[in-house]
């Protein structure tokens, strides 16, 4: 059996293997009250927040569905995050102007594609923007908050298909980092002896294999 343990990074500080140091976790504020998109979005500003909030990575994503699930549940109504179509580009994009993750969980078909909310049972889809909804406020800092996942001893990512990037690094830790600073990031793995991070993306591999000396982070997944 290969060893496995969890780790959880916070701010550049650090949860392994037991050993736990506090840090500053995602600065999200749910607005309960309801209102249109448009009316949203200036409560968020009006409160000092850069807008709606980007949830581009499972963590934040999971983050946010975790703090307003009370009230999605009691209110039965979804809120307004910071996701919209961009017309002249036909793209739907975050807030901060980064992509959806190609495993973002939507909700089926996309109406009206124009702006993003969360449905009240906690998947994504978008709409005109008319509908009364909370909102999720949050600023758009692409610093790194927090990353979770589990570690997996001497074993290597399996039947990979697509590299979002190789680099040259001094340790496991560090190649979690750039893990976390990537959103699209789901699987690193540090090879110890050619020093070597190498990232995937979503379904970037098929499962794990064993492989002396390498050591593999498997992100936590989207709720």
């Amino acid at each position: 059996m290969h060893a496995q343990s969890t780790l959880r990074l916070v701010c550049f500080q650090l949860l392994v293997l037991g050993y736990a140091v506090q840090g500053v976790l995602f600065d999200f504020h749910v607005i309960d009250t309801l209102q249109n998109a448009q009316d949203g979005s200036r409560v968020c500003k009006a409160l000092m927040y850069d807008g709606f909030a980007v949830l581009n990575s499972p963590e934040s994503y999971n983050h946010a569905l975790r703090i307003s699930q009370a009230l999605r549940k009691k209110k039965r109504i979804g809120m307004y995050v910071g996701l919209t179509y961009n017309s002249e580009t036909d793209v739907i994009v975050w807030s901060d102007g980064t992509l959806p993750a190609s495993d973002s969980p939507w909700a089926g078909k996309i109406g009206n594609p124009k702006f993003g909310f969360i449905r009240s049972a906690g998947a994504l889809n978008l709409d005109n923007g008319f509908e009364r909804r909370m909102a999720l406020c949050g600023n758009h800092s692409k610093l790194p908050t927090e990353t979770r996942g589990v570690t997996f001893l001497d074993q290597r990512p399996a039947d990979v298909t697509s590299v979002l990037s190789v680099v040259k690094l001094g340790s496991y830790l560090e190649c979690v980092l750039v893990c976390g600073q990537d959103h699209r990031c789901r699987t690193a793995e540090f090879q110890s002896g050619r020093r070597a991070c190498t990232l995937l993306g979503p379904g970037g591999n098929s499962g794990l294999v064993a492989s002396a000396g390498s050591r593999t982070f498997v992100r936590e997944a989207f709720l």
